[in-house]
């Protein structure tokens, strides 16, 4: 999948609708082939993203790439869809995550050459990408989302000092 994005010329669309999109590596290549003159579209499960680090710093990156993330608003997305051009369609169960590349039974089914497969899949990236519920999403959601699981985190590391304190001063209560 990565080759492909790589592979696509100035000019060509990569449109790409992924439910769980960690890995930098595909932002980065997407973030290169947007300043080299390829149309990039993105889009997200944002719903799932708030809750993950990984995946708003990825949304932040594209969005500094000048490239159109959107998502469906409080809608689940579970695409996991990639249109390279007018030769090349990913789908399947896999997301772009280290745990569908290195953990996950995941499954892709690629489609190469101009056919009614990539055509088709352009059609429905189309309709989820122009529907009703989709949405820019806005830098200031993305920066709210990376704060509030910043203060989440910091949170749970703070109790988990302190039950390790509780811990040890009922140990030596108890003697």
């Amino acid at each position: 999948m990565l080759t492909q994005i790589r592979a696509a010329k100035p000019g060509d669309t990569n449109r790409i609708a992924e439910y769980a999109f960690t890995l930098h590596v595909f932002s980065d290549a997407l973030a290169e082939r947007k300043r080299s003159g390829v149309h990039v579209y993105v889009l997200v499960d944002l719903t799932w993203c708030r809750s993950h680090t990984q995946a708003l710093e990825v949304i932040e990156d594209l969005e500094a790439a000048d490239i159109e993330v959107k998502h469906l608003g409080s809608q689940c997305m579970h695409f996991k869809l990639m249109i390279i051009g007018h030769v090349f369609a990913s789908g399947g169960s896999t997301n772009l995550s280290f745990a569908a590349f290195h953990k996950n039974a995941d499954y892709v089914v690629d489609v190469e050459g101009r056919s009614e497969g990539v055509a088709s899949a352009k059609v429905l990236f189309k309709e989820e990408y122009n529907c009703e519920h989709a949405r820019l999403a806005q830098a200031h959601e993305v920066a709210e989302a990376l704060a509030n699981l910043a203060a989440k985190n910091a949170a749970l590391e703070a109790e988990k000092a302190a039950g390790k304190k509780r811990k040890r001063s009922n140990i030596f209560d108890s003697q």
